[in-house]
C-alpha cells in the first residue's frame, strides 16, 4: 500500500517514476488520506487501479490515465480541471468537484460508470467497438457528450442520466448512442424551440432517436426507446400492421404550457405490414386508443432512414409512428430483422412457441463460423425478463424461471445479427 502524502513535490520525477516501475509492480494504487496534485502539463500514469480512500485528495490540472479503474472513497476528494482517462470502471463515491474536467472512457473493456456525487463535467466515450459504457446509477453531465467511435454505447439500464440545459451531444449517429433497454431514460433539461435530439436506442440494433422541440413553456423532458409499440400504449401485443416497429415513451417534467413538435426517426426496414409512408404521422397513446388524427398526415422524409414531424404534443407517454387510426396485431407476429446483416431464416429455430418450463434454440448452420451468442427473453413491453449471455453458438435447451402467463419475445443475438421468435407462455 502506498501513502503518497507529500506527491505534489517534484510532481514530474513522480509521474516519471510512474510509467518506469508502474509502483514496484502493485495491482493497486491507493492515496490513503494523502494529498497528490497534477499541475498543469503534468501526467500521471498507472497501468493498475487508482483508489483514492480514506480523506485522500486528488487535484488535476493535467492528464490522470489509468488502464484499470478509478476509485473514489465517500471521505475523499476530487477536484481541478484536467482530463481522466480511464479504461475500467469509474466509481466515484466522494466529493467531486468536476471544474470544466473532462472524463474519457477508452479501450477494450468495458466500463462501469457511477458518480455518486457531483456532476461529470465533460464525458467522452472511446472504446473499441462494442464495448461500452454502463450506467451503475443516476448521473448529470454539465458541458458535453462526446461519441468519438463506431459501435460506441453508453446503457442506461434502469438509471436516468440528466443532460444539462447547456449540454450537448457531439458525435452520435447509427453506431453510437444511448441505449434504453430498461426503465432507464435520457433526460435533457430545458428543451426549449431550439429543439433537442435524443439519440437513442432499444439496444446494439435498434436506433431511433426522435427531436422535441418545444413551442410553448421550456421544459424537461425525459426519452426512453422501446424494443415494440404495443396495441394498448403500455400493454397488449405489438403492433404489426400499419405502423412502425419501434416506439418511444415521453415525460415531461412539468405539466401544462407544452406545445411540442415531435420529430421521429425509424429505418425503412421497421416498417410493418400495411404501413403507408407517403400518409403516417406521430401518434400517442391517449386514454383507451391512438390519437391518430387524420388532418396530420404526412409524407416520411428520406430513403433508409426515414423521418416524419407532428406538431402540437401537449401530452406525452406512449409514442410510436402509425398510418391508420387502428393498428393491429396479425396472427402471426415477425418482428423486423434490426441487424446490420440480412438473417437466413433457416439458421435458427426456437421451439416449441407454446412454453411452459422450457424453450429450445436450434442453430440449424452456422455459415459464418460464429463462435458465441446471447439469448434473452423479454416481455411485451419489451422489458428482458431472463437473459444468457456468451454461450456458445449451438442448440440450447433453455429451463426457464416462472414466468406469469402471456406474450414474450425470444431474442438471439450472434456477430451482427439478431433473431426473434414469439413465445406465449400458458399454465
Amino acid at each position: 500500500m502506498l501513502h503518497p502524502s507529500s506527491l505534489k513535490k517534484a510532481f514530474c520525477f513522480i509521474a516519471f517514476c510512474f510509467g518506469l516501475f508502474q509502483i514496484n509492480g502493485l495491482a493497486q494504487f491507493y492515496n490513503n488520506g494523502g494529498i497528490i496534485s497534477v499541475t498543469t502539463g503534468g501526467v500521471l500514469y498507472a497501468d493498475m487501479e487508482i483508489n483514492n480512500v480514506s480523506t485522500g485528495s486528488i487535484t488535476n490540472e493535467g492528464d490522470i490515465t489509468t488502464t484499470k479503474s478509478f476509485i473514489t472513497d465517500p471521505a475523499a476528494s476530487l477536484s481541478g480541471n484536467g482530463t481522466y482517462h480511464v479504461q475500467g470502471n469509474f466509481m466515484n463515491k466522494g466529493t467531486y468537484n468536476a471544474g470544466t474536467s473532462v472524463l474519457e472512457m477508452y479501450g477494450n473493456k468495458n466500463s462501469k460508470l457511477k458518480n455518486e456525487t457531483g456532476e461529470i463535467y465533460q464525458l467522452i466515450v472511446n472504446k473499441s467497438a462494442n464495448k461500452n459504457v454502463i450506467l451503475q446509477g443516476p448521473d448529470k453531465i454539465l458541458n458535453k457528450v462526446t461519441f468519438t467511435t463506431n459501435k460506441n454505447y453508453i446503457k442506461l439500464g434502469n438509471y436516468v442520466l440528466t443532460l444539462d440545459d447547456n449540454c450537448i451531444v457531439d458525435g452520435f449517429s447509427n453506431y453510437r448512442y444511448f441505449i434504453t433497454d430498461g426503465d432507464g431514460f435520457l433526460k435533457k433539461l430545458n428543451v426549449s424551440s431550439t429543439g433537442f435530439t435524443f439519440p437513442v436506442g432499444f439496444d446494439k440494433y435498434t436506433y431511433n432517436p426522435i427531436t422535441l422541440t418545444e413551442n410553448g413553456t421550456a421544459d424537461d423532458y425525459s426519452v426512453r426507446c422501446l424494443e415494440h409499440a404495443l396495441l394498448q400504449g403500455s400493454t397488449g401485443s405489438p403492433i404489426s400492421n400499419g405502423g412502425i416497429d419501434a416506439g418511444w415513451y415521453v415525460e415531461q417534467a412539468n405539466s401544462g404550457g407544452a406545445n411540442v413538435d415531435i420529430l421521429a426517426q425509424w429505418k425503412s426496414s421497421d416498417e410493418l405490414t400495411g404501413f403507408d409512408k407517403t400518409h403516417c404521422e406521430v401518434v400517442r397513446y391517449k386514454n383507451t386508443a391512438w390519437d391518430y388524427d387524420i388532418s396530420k398526415e404526412a409524407a416520411a422524409a428520406g430513403g433508409l432512414f426515414r423521418t416524419v414531424s407532428t406538431s402540437g404534443f401537449s401530452n406525452f407517454g406512449y409514442i410510436t409512428v402509425l398510418s391508420t387510426a387502428t393498428p393491429t396485431f396479425g396472427n402471426t407476429f415477425s418482428p423486423v430483422n434490426k441487424s446490420a446483416n440480412n438473417i437466413n431464416a433457416a439458421q435458427i429455430k426456437v421451439y416449441p412457441t407454446l412454453v411452459q418450463n422450457f424453450v429450445n434454440v436450434d442453430i440449424l448452420q452456422n455459415t459464418k463460423n460464429i463462435q458465441k451468442m446471447n439469448i434473452t427473453i423479454s416481455d411485451g413491453a419489451g422489458k428482458v425478463v431472463w437473459q444468457k449471455q456468451d454461450v456458445d453458438f449451438q442448440s440450447q435447451h433453455l429451463t426457464l424461471p416462472y414466468l406469469a402467463q402471456g406474450v414474450y419475445f425470444v431474442n438471439v443475438y450472434f456477430g451482427t445479427e439478431k433473431f426473434v421468435q414469439k413465445i406465449v407462455v400458458g399454465r
